[in-house]
C-alpha cells in the first residue's frame, strides 16, 4: 500500500520533470566576464556631492565610554574634532549628536544633514548622498 501511494506521489514529478529541461547550469566564459567586470563609475565624487554639508551616518555608544561616530561616512572616536567640526558625546536619551563648526552648532540624529552654510537641516533622503 505504502509503495502504490509512493509511486502515485513522484511519478508525477518525474514525468513534469521531463517536460522542462533546466537548460544550462554555468555560465559562459563571456558571460562570467561580463559579470566580473567592475561597474561604471561616476564622474562626481563624494566630496562634490557633499560639498560642505554634514551628514550623520550613525553612532555607536560602547560601555566603556569609547564611542564611535560616523560623520559623511567616516567613523570618529566621539569629542575628538573632525577638520574644522568639533562632535560631542551621543545623548543616547534623545538618540542625538551635537555637531559644531566655527560660531554655528546643531543637534543631529542619525540620517540627518546639515548645512552649516545656511543652518538648514534636512532628512537623508532629500538630498543625493551615496
Amino acid at each position: 500500500m505504502r509503495l502504490l501511494v509512493f509511486l502515485i506521489t513522484v511519478t508525477p514529478l518525474i514525468v513534469s520533470a521531463k517536460e522542462y529541461p533546466f537548460g544550462r547550469l554555468f555560465t559562459t566564459p563571456q558571460e562570467r566576464a561580463y559579470l566580473d567586470a567592475p561597474a561604471p563609475q561616476s564622474q562626481e565624487s563624494s566630496e562634490t556631492i557633499l560639498d560642505d554639508r554634514v551628514y550623520l551616518s550613525g553612532f555607536i555608544v560602547r560601555e566603556d565610554g569609547k564611542n564611535t561616530v560616523w560623520i559623511n561616512g567616516e567613523g570618529i572616536p566621539s569629542s575628538q574634532a573632525m577638520g574644522n567640526l568639533i562632535i560631542s558625546n551621543p545623548n543616547t536619551s534623545s538618540g542625538t549628536v551635537y555637531i559644531r563648526q566655527g560660531k554655528s552648532a546643531q543637534q543631529l540624529k542619525p540620517g540627518q544633514v546639515w548645512n552649516p552654510n545656511d543652518g538648514k537641516v534636512q532628512e537623508r533622503y532629500q538630498h543625493d548622498i551615496p
